[in-house]
């Protein structure tokens, strides 16, 4: 299993603001619950994202095989779903749009907070494949 970290397009932010982070998951559903559950113990939540077969339609192109925008709507869950066409494996994508924050907050400092380290450190600690 693969697990990424990285904003993509800041617009989990606009849905989430800064107390979650957008998560996305492809056969990884048990894996993506574990790690929901690392969030709620670290204070790091984690909300999925659902990449529903609708959304496929916003990366259709008239002149590629994909387009690598979605388009004004979605834009966190299209963009998932883009790199989700390059994996054939287990795979969480985090959206770390929620990593800089402008003023202390609980452990984290103002400024860039390195969310999602103590999270995936909690999670591999305790993680079990069963996907």
């Amino acid at each position: 299993m693969v697990i990424d970290q990285a904003t993509l397009t800041g617009s989990a932010v606009g849905t989430l603001g800064f107390e979650a982070m957008a998560g996305m998951q492809h056969q990884a559903k048990t894996s993506m619950e574990q790690l929901k559950r690392a969030g709620e113990n670290m204070g790091e939540v984690v909300v999925e994202f659902p990449m529903l077969p609708a959304y496929e339609d916003a990366l259709k192109s008239q002149v590629a095989d994909l387009k690598n925008i979605g388009g004004p709507y979605a834009g966190c869950i299209t963009a998932g779903i883009f790199l989700k066409h390059f994996t054939d494996y287990p795979w969480i994508h985090l959206d770390l749009a929620n990593s800089f924050r402008n003023a202390p907050k609980a452990y984290w400092t103002s400024g860039a907070t390195g969310a999602g380290v103590r999270l995936l450190a909690q999670f591999i600690s305790q993680w079990k494949a069963h996907d």
